[in-house]
């Protein structure tokens, strides 16, 4: 017998979209991934750039203070990248 009711329970139609949807999520939270590193080491690249073209202004303390303060948080972010992935 062949027709509608060749699947009763329905499923395959209730479990074929479900199961690609994970995938495609994991798909997605991997170019995040991918792309919020690439960030964070252009960011950190451009921080020391910084560091070294202003070198004797990131000497002062207050100058000193914001820059490791960035420094800090980036170094954070990537840890948190570094543990997600």
């Amino acid at each position: 017998m062949t027709g509608e009711n060749d699947d009763p329970d329905n499923t395959t139609a209730a479990t074929a979209p479900a199961a690609e949807r994970p995938a495609a999520r994991q798909d997605r939270a991997n170019e995040v991934l991918v792309r919020t590193r690439d960030a964070l080491a252009t960011a950190t690249s451009s921080l020391y750039l910084l560091r070294r073209n202003i070198a004797p202004d990131a000497q002062t303390p207050a100058v000193a203070k914001h820059l490791d303060r960035i420094d800090g948080q980036l170094v954070r972010l990537t840890q948190l990248v570094s543990y997600l992935a």
